[in-house]
């Protein structure tokens, strides 16, 4: 779908967050060099790479460039505590952690986490600390063609009556959710999607950051929601879509 988007609207707005803006072009060979990075980590097909990041441009190219080596994001709630982030890295074994460098207070010993090879910090900025290196790197070009049953991402559940558990999310399911959010939204190229529910939840994901790359539109990303800066943002970017919780 990146591709895709891209061939149709190479020049045109695909991801907006604060002073981050960039086009379809721009997007995709930003998430080809971290995909190159990853690589050069030793991130292939199926390897898990755990994602503690807020809302931001960050969350959107790390997760296309984890999917262009045909590996499995894992998006984490960036609310979660050491232990619980300890147990859900070592459930799902994943080898790398991106996260925020503010949430470094937050993230388990090392001693606790033996399948996590390598913990990648993100400064203040767009390109930050390591992940700002990473995206220097030699692009990944070509996306690993994957099969449309095999796991795309892991979503883990709240966990209300026991341990969290991953849900398998496949490629296919995220094409098909987006289809789903285009078609019943009439969505098109024009839309432009404020998303400002968390990313990291399967909310976010699928209305808000696959369904604006099926529709090749713009998405707006929100850091936190907060009802006057959200009618302010919306206003300025030109809001045609947005999908949240009845509380917002």
């Amino acid at each position: 779908m990146l591709e895709a988007a891209t061939a149709r609207r190479a020049g045109s707005e695909a991801l907006i967050c604060g002073r981050t803006r960039l086009d379809y072009q721009g997007l995709a060979a930003r998430a080809g060099r971290l995909a190159g990075g990853l690589a050069g980590l030793g991130i292939g097909r199926g390897d898990r790479v755990a994602l503690l990041i807020a809302n931001s441009a960050e969350f959107v190219i790390t997760l296309y460039a984890v999917l262009r080596l045909g590996a499995i994001a894992v998006p984490l709630n960036v609310r979660e505590g050491s232990g619980e982030l300890a147990y859900v890295l070592n459930d799902c074994a994943a080898k790398v952690l991106v996260h925020h460098d503010v949430l470094a207070p937050s993230l388990p010993a090392p001693s606790l986490t033996p399948a996590l090879l390598h913990r990648v910090a993100i400064g203040d900025g767009l390109e930050g600390d390591r992940w700002r290196e990473m995206v220097a790197h030699s692009p990944v070009s070509v996306p690993v063609d994957v099969g449309e049953e095999e796991t795309a991402a892991i979503l883990y559940t709240s966990g209300t009556t026991g341990r969290p558990k991953g849900a398998m999310i496949t490629h296919m399911g995220l094409v098909h959710a987006a289809m789903i959010y285009e078609t019943c939204m009439g969505l098109t190229a024009a839309d432009r999607s404020v998303a400002s529910v968390p990313l990291s939840h399967v909310t976010g994901l699928t209305a808000g950051i696959v369904a604006m790359l099926r529709a090749a539109g713009t998405l707006i990303v929100m850091p936190a929601f907060k009802a006057d800066d959200f009618i302010a943002l919306a206003v300025a970017e030109r809001m045609t879509h947005t999908v949240m919780v009845p509380a917002m």
